[in-house]
């Protein structure tokens, strides 16, 4: 029998398509991303410190997730009433006391798809923190390397080096210049995460799986 286990996937996943965007300057534009230690940010591509959420006030402002599981639970907190839609099937008005916006644990195995859509009322909001995702297969093993293992990176153009206690190891990488990349060769891997700072002011990425 497969072990059951789940992985938590914060809401600055990239995995997550947000509408009308992913992060701007004000919760009736669309999502903004708030910071427990450091609030809202007030200077582009400032970091942030502490447990992210995405907040909106926007009506009709929502958030897709496609996903492999047999179940699925969104945590975040709402004043407002939201709509969730789970492979066309359709859910509206629900409303959430507590922390978890929604829970389904009876999915079948595969892949799913999922959109949550915000229908906040003047001076309401909603906030989505992230999403758990419950899987029955074999517990998977997991590698990680740093920004800092040059034999294990390859980076190319032009890259500079930077410190900051919140990042793990305390280092990382970065470049303002267009077209410089970093890449790796790796094989039997059935998933990739590459970490960084995605949030308002970071400029586009594009990831290249060959």
């Amino acid at each position: 029998m497969a072990t059951s286990w789940n992985i938590t996937l914060n809401d600055t996943s990239p995995v997550f398509t947000y509408y009308p965007y992913y992060d701007g300057f004000g919760t009736g534009n669309g999502w903004q991303i708030w910071y427990s230690e450091t609030g809202y940010n007030t200077v582009p591509a400032n970091p942030g410190v502490g447990i992210s959420a995405h907040i909106t006030s926007l009506p009709g402002a929502n958030v897709t997730l496609s996903f492999y599981g047999t179940g699925i639970e969104l945590h975040g907190t709402a004043n407002c009433t939201f709509d969730i839609t789970v492979d066309g099937i359709f859910s509206s008005s629900l409303s959430s006391p507590g922390d978890v916006l929604y829970s389904n644990q009876a999915l079948s195995e595969g892949t799913h798809s999922l959109t949550l859509t915000a229908h906040p009322a003047s001076g309401q909001q909603l906030a989505f923190e992230n999403a758990v995702i419950y899987i029955d297969q074999p517990i998977p093993q997991m590698a990680s390397y740093s920004n800092t293992n040059t034999t294990f990176l390859n980076y190319t153009g032009n890259w500079s080096a930077g410190t900051d206690a919140h990042v793990p190891g305390g280092t990382f990488h970065f470049t303002e210049t267009l077209g410089s990349s970093v890449s790796t060769t790796f094989g039997g891997s059935s998933a990739v995460v590459a970490q960084g700072i995605v949030n308002w002011g970071n400029w586009q990425y594009t990831v290249v799986r060959i």
